[in-house]
C-alpha cells in the first residue's frame, strides 16, 4: 500500500550563535526593499537532507517578531554550489544569474513574542544534489510598517557570508554591505526513502581521565528521517584503540520525523591512549547517515569536550560581563591544579572559576576564583596554587568575562548540543544559570587537570616567536618550567632541539620546585642559540624528569624567522668591483665582467655584471639578488642603476625588477610594477640599435641611467632587490652602478638665449635626472637681479625629464636679465646655471599709406598697414593730412587703434576743390614713423539730379507703364533711378518703387501687383550723392473688373440618367474666376442654385459630367463661371435622356404590318400578367403605350400615323420583360 511521505524540516545552519534584525525582511519602512545572497555549506545540509531530495518549503527562525506584522512580496532563488565562502557578485542581477526562482509570492513578517518560525511552500520545488546552496532573497513591502523590526536567529561562523543591501525607496542594484550573521533557514522536504534512520549526533568526551572519570556513558541522537515508522531499531556503540567496548540499545517505536536520545552502557577504560568511538545503525535505504565517529583520549588527569584543537568561534558577552562553565564528573575526591583554556581573541581580562553543583545538577556555589589574567589567542594555561579540592561528583569549570568586550572563549559546534553540560550567567557572579541547550551549539574548549605526583612541564618560552633575530645573533633562550604535580622536585633537567636536531643541554634546575610553582631556566654561553644563516628555526624546549606521569605538557615549541643582517647606511653603491652580498639564483645567466664605464671621461674598462642572453637559450631565467637593505631611514627610497642593452633582432630579451619583503622567500613586481622592459616594450630595454655580434658596451653613451622609486615598500623596511633576466636568445644586457639612496632634488641645466627681441627671449633647459621623484614642473625663472627663483617671474613648461624650450615674454627693451632653468619634484626645486643676456633696443616702426578713395567735397578714405613694431609697442596709428607736403601728427589726423596690421581711416572736414597731402603714421617708444605720401583733390559742389515723369500707358486691372527722363545728374553720378507710386499723393522711394539703371536719360518702368479700379499717384526719381529728387506727379486709375466670359459645350454621351457637357472660360475680365462648371434644370436658363458641377478655377476649357437625371426627360444646360463680380453663364442647350430599360433586342423573327392609314395592331396575349405594353422607335422614343389588366387576352394599338420602319414592342410585368421587333411597311 502507498504510504504518504513525511514532511521533514532541516534547519541550516543549525548552530544559533547570534541574532540580527537586519539580515532578512524585518517589517520596518527602512527595510521596505531588501536583497541578499548568502551560502549554506554542504556540511550544514548533508547531515539533514538526503542527496537528490526535492526541497518543498522554505522559512526563517525568529527569536522575536516585529512590533506589527508586515506583508510583502518575497522572491527566493536557489542553486547548488561547492563554494564554502560566498564568491557571488555584489551586483544583484549578476548574483542571481543561473539561480532558480523557487518562490515568488506573499510573505508576512510575524508579530510574535519568543521563538517562532514562518514557512512558505515553494512555487517551484528544488532538487538538492548533496553540495552546498547559494540562497538569494528579494523582499519588497509597501506597508503598513512596524516600528520595531523582527529579530532572526543567526549563525556567525562564516565571515562576510551575507552580501546584502536595503532601501526605503527603491530596490537596490548593488549589494553594498556584508555580514557574518546568516539567518537560520528552514528547508522542508519529503524524504524519498521510506526507511531512513540517521545518527544525528554522538556525545562523548574528547579527553577522559582514568580511573576517576569512570564509568563514562556515550550517548547519541537517533532520528527517523524516512516515511515509515521504525520499530525495534537498534543503535550500536563500538569503542576501539587503547580500550575496547561494545554495546547496543534498541528503540521500540520511532515515528517519522521524530528523534530519540539513547545512552549506552558504562564504558570503564583502564589504559591511557587514543580511542575511536563509533555510533552506528543497521543498513537501510540511505546508509550515508547511519554512523558518527568521534575520538576520546583516555588520560591520567585531564578532561576536555574538544574534538581536536580547532575552534569554530569564540563566545562572549557584548556590553556585559558574565560566566561560562562546562560540567565534569569525578568518582573520587581530587585536587584541581591546572586549567587550559582556549581563546580566539586576545587582550581581554578574565578569571578562571570552579563551582560545585546543586541538588539539581546545575552550577551552585563558587569554589575558586583565579587572579585576573589577560587573554591571548590559543591555549592559555592557568595554574591553581594551592590546588582546589573537588569532592566526588559533578563540578563546573569555566571562564569569567570581566570586561564588556566579547572574551572570545573558544568553542566547537555540536548540533543538537547536549543538555545539562554548558551554562552561562550574566553579569559575572549572577546566581541564575542558563543552559545553552537546545538553542546554542557551543561546546566549550576548556581542559581542567587534576594534580599528579610527578608532573613537570614547560610553561613559557622567551623571546617570543615575533622577536626580530638576525643571522649571527646570539640568543639566550629563557624557559619557565612549572611543577604541575604534588611532589616537590629538586632536580629538573631541561633541553632543547633546533629543527629536530641533537638536543642541546641539559640545563638542570637543582633547587626545590614546590607543587604548582614555577622557575626560570636559561640557555646561555655554549648552550645559547646562535643561528648562522637566515631561515626558519623550530625550537622545542622540553623537561626530561625521570618518572614524569604526564608528558603532554613537557614540551613547548617556538618558531623563529631569522633574517639576514641588513644594510642601513646610505647611499649604498655597488660597482661590482667586489659584489659582496649579491647572489645569483636560477640558471647561470648572470656573469661578472668588464665593459666601458658608464661615467663619461673614464677611459679604462670598468667592472660590471651582464645577463648572457647571447649564449643562453630562450626561456632561461636568472636573478641577480641584492643583500638586505633596511630602508626605514629613507623618506623617499630610490633604486638607481645604469643599463646597456643591444638587441639581436627580432629576439625579445627582458629585464624586470622584483622586491622581496620576506628575506627572499618570495619576490613581487610591485603594484604598480616597478620595472619591466624588453626589446619591444615602450620604452624599450635597448640603449643602442640591434647587432648580430655579442654585445659589450664600448662607450659611456651606451649606458642609460634608470631611476625607480621604492616608496611602496617603505612600510616593509627590510627588502631585497632582484634583477630578473629572461632570455629570448638575443643579446647581452649589462648592469652597473647600482645605487640605493634617498630622493633628491632634480638635476637641471639652463640653455643659452636665442631669438632675442625687444620684449622676448628664448631659453630653456635640460632635466637630466629627476632625483628619484617625478618632476611635476619645470621651466625658467628670470629677473633683472641675480639668481632668480620661482618666486620671480617664471615659465611653466610641462613636466618630467628631458630638454625643454621656454619663451620669456613681456620683457623690457634694452634690459639685462638673469635666467635660470628650474625643475620641481617631491623634494623641492632645483636650479640650473645662470645665464645673463639682454633684450634688444626699440626702433621706429615701419608703416605704409593706403590709396585715397571715396573722395567727396568734404571727405575721403585712406588708411595704412603697420608692418613692424620696431621692437616696441605701437601705442597709436592712423593718417595725417595737410594742404602742405609731408604732414605730421601735429596736423589733422585720425587715431585708429594700436598694434600691428592694416587699418582704415576717414579723412573729414575738407574744403571742396582743394589739393591735400596724406601720410599714414605709427607711434612706439622710439617715436613716430610715417608712410609714403599721397595727394588728392576734393570734389567740387554738386546738386541733386533733375528729371521728369512720363505719362501712364498700358493700363490694366493690375498693371501700368510709365517712366522718366533724367535731364541732369547735378554734377555727381546717378546711383539709382526709377519710379515710385502710391495711392496717396507725392509718393517717395519709401513707397513702391522700380529701379531702372544708374545714369541720365530716358527710362521705362512697369508697375505691377496693382489693385483693380484704384487711383494711383506716380513720380519718377533719381539719386546721387547729394540726395534723391523727383519728377512731376501723374495719376491714373486701373480698370474695373466685370463678369467672366464663358461658353457652353455641346451635349453628348446621353444615357437614361446622365450626359456630358462642359464649357470654356475665355476671359476673367479683371477678377479671378474662383469656380466654373455647368448647371442644369428641366426649366430654361438654369443657374448655380440648380444642380451644378464645380470643375476648377481660372481660365480653362473644361468637361462636366451631368448625373442624377431622370430617364425620358428633357433638360436645359448652361456653363457658368464665378469671379469677384458675380456669376456669368454660357448659352442654354437642351437634351433628353433615354427611356429607362430600352435596348435594341436581337430578334430572330419580326412582325410585319402594312400601314395604310387605318391599320390597327391587334396583340393577342395568353395569361399576360398585369403590366404594360410599350412601343418605341429605333431612337428609343416612346411612340405608344397601354396598360394590361391581367385578365384580358387581346389588346389593339392603332398604327395610324406610323412611319415605315422598325419598331420595338416591350412587354413588362413584375415577373418578366420581353421584346418583339415590328416592321411597319
Amino acid at each position: 500500500m502507498a504510504i504518504a511521505q513525511a514532511t521533514l524540516i532541516h534547519t541550516a545552519p543549525s548552530v544559533f550563535n547570534g541574532t540580527s534584525g537586519s539580515r532578512a525582511p524585518n517589517g520596518t519602512s527602512a527595510h521596505a526593499y531588501f536583497r541578499a545572497v548568502t551560502i549554506v555549506k554542504a556540511s550544514e545540509l548533508s547531515s539533514g537532507i538526503p542527496n537528490n531530495t526535492s526541497i518543498k518549503s522554505f522559512g526563517f527562525v525568529y527569536n522575536t517578531g516585529a512590533s506589527t506584522s508586515n506583508s510583502g512580496t518575497l522572491n527566493i532563488y536557489l542553486v547548488n554550489t561547492t563554494d564554502t565562502t560566498n564568491l557571488k557578485s555584489t551586483t544583484w542581477a549578476t548574483a542571481i544569474t543561473g539561480m532558480t526562482l523557487v518562490y515568488s509570492g506573499t510573505y508576512t513578517v510575524p508579530a510574535t513574542v519568543g521563538v517562532s518560525t514562518v514557512d512558505v511552500t515553494l512555487t517551484t520545488p528544488y532538487t538538492y544534489t548533496g553540495a552546498g546552496l547559494y540562497l538569494a532573497y528579494d523582499w519588497n513591502s509597501t506597508g503598513s510598517y512596524a516600528t520595531t523590526g523582527a529579530i532572526y536567529q543567526c549563525n556567525t561562523n562564516i565571515p562576510s557570508a551575507v552580501k546584502m543591501a536595503t532601501s526605503a525607496t527603491t530596490a537596490p542594484t548593488a549589494l553594498s554591505s556584508s555580514s557574518s550573521f546568516r539567518p537560520l533557514f528552514r528547508f522542508g522536504f519529503n524524504n524519498p526513502y521510506s526507511t531512513d534512520a540517521a545518527v544525528v549526533e554522538a556525545y562523548t568526551l574528547g579527553k577522559l581521565p582514568i580511573p576517576f572519570g569512570n564509568p563514562y556513558n556515550v550517548s547519541a541522537v537517533i532520528k527517523n528521517q524516512g516515511s515509515d515508522t521504525l520499530f525495534g531499531r537498534k543503535s550500536y556503540l563500538n569503542i576501539s584503540g587503547a580500550n575496547t567496548y561494545s554495546d547496543s540499545v534498541s528503540i521500540d517505536t520511532l515515528l517519522p520525523g521524530n528523534q530519540r536520545l539513547v545512552s549506552f552502557g558504562n564504558f570503564i577504560p583502564t589504559i591511557v591512549g587514543a580511542n575511536s568511538v563509533v555510533v552506528s545503525l543497521p543498513s537501510d535505504q540511505n546508509n550515508t547517515n547511519n554512523s558518527k565517529t568521534k575520538s576520546t583520549t583516555t588520560t591520567l588527569n585531564s578532561y576536555s569536550y574538544a574534538q581536536g584543537s580547532t575552534p569554530a568561534g569564540g563566545v562572549g558577552f557584548n556590553g556585559a560581563t558574565g560566566d561560562f562553565v562546562a560540567k565534569f564528573t569525578t568518582n573520587i575526591q581530587k585536587s584541581l591544579n591546572q586549567v587550559d583554556v582556549n581563546f580566539t581573541s586576545s587582550g581581554n581580562s578574565f578569571q578562571i572559576g570552579v563551582w560545585n553543583k546543586d541538588a539539581f545538577g546545575n552550577p551552585d556555589s563558587l569554589l575558586y576564583t583565579s587572579p585576573t589574567y589577560i587573554s591571548s589567542t590559543g591555549v592559555y594555561t592557568v595554574l591553581i596554587n594551592p590546588p582546589v579540592v573537588i569532592p566526588a561528583g559533578s563540578f563546573f569549570v569555566g571562564v569569567r568575562q570581566l570586561g564588556t568586550t566579547n572574551i572570545g572563549f573558544a568553542y566547537q559546534t555540536e548540533s543538537p548540543i547536549r543538555g545539562s553540560s554548558f551554562y552561562y550567567a550574566a553579569p559575572t557572579g549572577d546566581s541564575v544559570w542558563n543552559d545553552f541547550a537546545p538553542d546554542n551549539a557551543f561546546r566549550f574548549m576548556i581542559e581542567p587537570k587534576f594534580a599528579l605526583p610527578n608532573d613537570v612541564g614547560v610553561y613559557s618560552i622567551s623571546p617570543a616567536a615575533s622577536a626580530s633575530i638576525t643571522a649571527g645573533q646570539t640568543i639566550n633562550l629563557h624557559s619557565v618550567i612549572a611543577n604541575y604535580g604534588t611532589v616537590t622536585q629538586t632536580s629538573v633537567p631541561v633541553k632543547y632541539t633546533v629543527n629536530g636536531g641533537t638536543a642541546v643541554g641539559p640545563v638542570n634546575y637543582n633547587s626545590s620546585l614546590l607543587a604548582n610553582d614555577t622557575a626560570s631556566v636559561y640557555f646561555s654561553g655554549a648552550y645559547a642559540f646562535t643561528p648562522a644563516t637566515a631561515g626558519t628555526y623550530t625550537i622545542k624546549i622540553f623537561t626530561a624528569l625521570s618518572g614524569d606521569q604526564s608528558l603532554t605538557n613537557d614540551t613547548m615549541t617556538v618558531v623563529y624567522t631569522v633574517i639576514p643582517s641588513s644594510i642601513s647606511s646610505f647611499p649604498y653603491i655597488q660597482t661590482f668591483d667586489s659584489a659582496a652580498g649579491w647572489t645569483i639564483t636560477g640558471s647561470a645567466l648572470w656573469n661578472y665582467s668588464h665593459a666601458a664605464s658608464a661615467i663619461p671621461g673614464v677611459s679604462t674598462l670598468d667592472s660590471a655584471v651582464f645577463a648572457d642572453f647571447y649564449n643562453t637559450s630562450s626561456g632561461t631565467v636568472g636573478m641577480l639578488v641584492s643583500p638586505v637593505f633596511n630602508i626605514s631611514t629613507l623618506s623617499n627610497p630610490l633604486l638607481k642603476f645604469h643599463v646597456a642593452h643591444r638587441p639581436y633582432s627580432p629576439q625579445d630579451d627582458s629585464l624586470q625588477i622584483l622586491v622581496s619583503t620576506n628575506y627572499g622567500v618570495t619576490f613581487v613586481p610591485g603594484s604598480p610594477a616597478l620595472y619591466l622592459k624588453s626589446s619591444y616594450s615602450n620604452p624599450p630595454l635597448s640603449t643602442k640599435t640591434s647587432t648580430t655580434s655579442q654585445y659589450v658596451p664600448a662607450d659611456s653613451s651606451d649606458w642609460r641611467l634608470e631611476t625607480i622609486s621604492l616608496s611602496q615598500f617603505s612600510s616593509s623596511p627590510n627588502i631585497m632587490i632582484a634583477f630578473k633576466a629572461t632570455s629570448d636568445y638575443g643579446n647581452n644586457c649589462w648592469i652597473d652602478n647600482v645605487k640605493i639612496t634617498n630622493s633628491s632634488l632634480a638635476v637641471v641645466s639652463t640653455s643659452n638665449v636665442s631669438n632675442k627681441t625687444t620684449t622676448t627671449l628664448t631659453s630653456g633647459g635640460n632635466v637630466t635626472d629627476n632625483g628619484g621623484a617625478a618632476v611635476t614642473a619645470r621651466g625658467v625663472c628670470y629677473s633683472t637681479s641675480a639668481n632668480p627663483t620661482i618666486s620671480s617671474s617664471h615659465t611653466t613648461d610641462s613636466s618630467g625629464t628631458g630638454i625643454f624650450t621656454s619663451n620669456l615674454i613681456g620683457l623690457t627693451a634694452s634690459t639685462i636679465y638673469h635666467i635660470r632653468a628650474y625643475a620641481t619634484n617631491g623634494i623641492g626645486t632645483a636650479y640650473g646655471n645662470e645665464i645673463i643676456d639682454s633684450t634688444m633696443a626699440v626702433v621706429l616702426a615701419t608703416v605704409t599709406t593706403d590709396t585715397v578713395t571715396s573722395i567727396t567735397t568734404n571727405s575721403a578714405t585712406s588708411g595704412g598697414n603697420v608692418l613692424t613694431d620696431g621692437g616696441g609697442i605701437i601705442s597709436a596709428k592712423g593718417v595725417c593730412w595737410s594742404t602742405s607736403q609731408n604732414p605730421t601728427i601735429l596736423d589733422p589726423k585720425t587715431t585708429n587703434g594700436t598694434g600691428l596690421g592694416t587699418y582704415t581711416s576717414s579723412i573729414i572736414l575738407l574744403s571742396p576743390s582743394t589739393q591735400y597731402y596724406v601720410r599714414a603714421y605709427a607711434t612706439n617708444s622710439a617715436g613716430t614713423a610715417y608712410g609714403n605720401q599721397l595727394s588728392f583733390t576734393s570734389a567740387t559742389n554738386t546738386t541733386a539730379p533733375v528729371l521728369t515723369t512720363d505719362s501712364i500707358s498700358a493700363i490694366t486691372y493690375t498693371s501700368a507703364t510709365s517712366g522718366g527722363n533724367v535731364i541732369s545728374d547735378g554734377g555727381d553720378s546717378v546711383i539709382s533711378r526709377g519710379i515710385c507710386w502710391s495711392t496717396l499723393q507725392n509718393p517717395t522711394t519709401a513707397d513702391s518703387v522700380t529701379i531702372n539703371g544708374s545714369s541720365t536719360g530716358i527710362f521705362t518702368s512697369m508697375m505691377s501687383n496693382l489693385s483693380p479700379n484704384t487711383a494711383y499717384y506716380v513720380r519718377a526719381y533719381a539719386t546721387n550723392s547729394v540726395g534723391t529728387s523727383y519728377g512731376n506727379e501723374v495719376t491714373f486709375t486701373t480698370l474695373t473688373p466685370t463678369l467672366a466670359t464663358v461658353t457652353t459645350s455641346a451635349i453628348d454621351s446621353i444615357t437614361i440618367h446622365s450626359a456630358k457637357s462642359g464649357g470654356e472660360v475665355t476671359q476673367e475680365n479683371g477678377s479671378a474666376v474662383t469656380v466654373y462648371g455647368v448647371c442644369w434644370s428641366t426649366s430654361a436658363n438654369p443657374t448655380v442654385t440648380d444642380a451644378h458641377t464645380s470643375d476648377g478655377a481660372g481660365i480653362a476649357i473644361f468637361s462636366s459630367s451631368i448625373t442624377g437625371l431622370t430617364h425620358s426627360t428633357t433638360y436645359h444646360v448652361r456653363a457658368y463661371a464665378t469671379n469677384g463680380v458675380g456669376t456669368s453663364y454660357g448659352n442654354d442647350l437642351t437634351f433628353s435622356t433615354l427611356v429607362d430599360g430600352f435596348s435594341l433586342p436581337t430578334v430572330s423573327q419580326e412582325i410585319k404590318i402594312f400601314n395604310d392609314g387605318n391599320s390597327i395592331l391587334i396583340i393577342s396575349l395568353t395569361s399576360l400578367p398585369k403590366g404594360s405594353i410599350e412601343l418605341f422607335d429605333l431612337s428609343g422614343r416612346l411612340i405608344a403605350s397601354l396598360k394590361t389588366n391581367g385578365y384580358q387576352n387581346a389588346y389593339s394599338l392603332s398604327t395610324k400615323g406610323f412611319a415605315k420602319g422598325i419598331y420595338i414592342a416591350k412587354f413588362n410585368s413584375s415577373s418578366f420583360v420581353k421584346t418583339q421587333k415590328i416592321n411597319v411597311e
